[in-house]
């Protein structure tokens, strides 16, 4: 299965003022905002009541929600944990054939409902926050972009730049990690001003310069800047990132990094 990367203009204001204080009064009274109604049911084929937090829900989830915009780590009480098997083995007579091996999973209680819950806060970002963006490559991420080799060697980025790409990677962990094999989904975002910080500092990446517009990213995609031929990253991909770094900051916004993430129709992906 392929599954594309990708780094979109995220509209941080609209997510903090509008997505997050809708998620949060869905968990404390259990009361879903029209707009966030609205959004749910346009991905929906029938109109299907807005997933709800479940007293245990709401009880393990108190401190992500509590969280500076809902950014933290999933209760481990909601991940999949593996079956566990005897030490030893039933015996088997001479010519059995053994059952094939699976991979069996103790769904924690609740864990429906907590996917769904975090189907509706994806849902609610992409249509009401995620802009145009650029693809990145199959299953890339942004730690990967600091140890990219050119000509010259590998390179390091200092920590600042580390530490941007870690946010970039992993603000989103507690909305998408709660499945068995959960790949796709959120990743994490930056608002405006880290957005910035994250462009400057970029500019000191050998990388080839692009201007900051999607035409211009879509050229350099056409000539191969920013990705290889098996979809995957290669040395110039930090160009395509600052590029799309330094256009959200033009326009006051923030970056969002997501793996099969569906922005809204009239947005563009190059």
């Amino acid at each position: 299965m392929i599954i594309d990367s990708g780094i979109y203009l995220f509209d941080y204001r609209r997510f903090h003022e509008q997505v997050v204080p809708a998620m949060r009064r869905l968990h404390a009274e259990g009361v879903a905002e029209p707009w966030l109604e609205a959004v749910w049911n346009k991905r929906q084929p029938r109109p299907t009541p807005v997933p709800q937090f479940t007293p245990d829900l709401r009880e393990l989830t108190f401190g992500l929600m509590a969280g500076r915009d809902l950014a933290g780590e999933v209760p481990t009480e909601l991940f999949p944990r593996p079956v566990s098997r005897p030490k030893r083995r039933p015996r088997r007579e001479p010519g059995q054939v053994p059952p094939p091996a699976t991979d069996e999973y103790v769904l924690p209680p609740d864990h429906g409902a907590w996917l769904d819950l975090c189907e509706l806060f994806q849902t609610a970002v992409e249509e009401t926050c995620l802009g145009s963006g650029a693809f990145i490559g199959n299953v890339m991420l942004p730690g990967a972009l600091d140890i990219c080799v050119d000509q010259r060697g590998t390179l390091r980025y200092d920590q600042d730049i580390r530490t941007l790409l870690e946010w970039l990677e992993n603000r989103g962990n507690a909305w998408r990690q709660a499945g068995v094999d959960c790949i796709a989904g959120i990743y994490g975002r930056l608002d405006p001003d880290e957005t910035r910080l994250l462009a400057d500092a970029l500019d000191g990446d050998p990388a080839p310069s692009i201007e900051a517009t999607l035409p211009a990213v879509r050229a350099a995609r056409t000539a191969g800047v920013g990705a290889c031929t098996d979809g995957n990253s290669c040395p110039p991909l930090p160009a395509v990132v600052r590029a799309v770094a330094r256009l959200a900051t033009s326009e006051g916004r923030g970056l969002l990094w997501g793996l099969d993430v569906t922005p809204p129709e009239e947005a563009q992906f190059v």
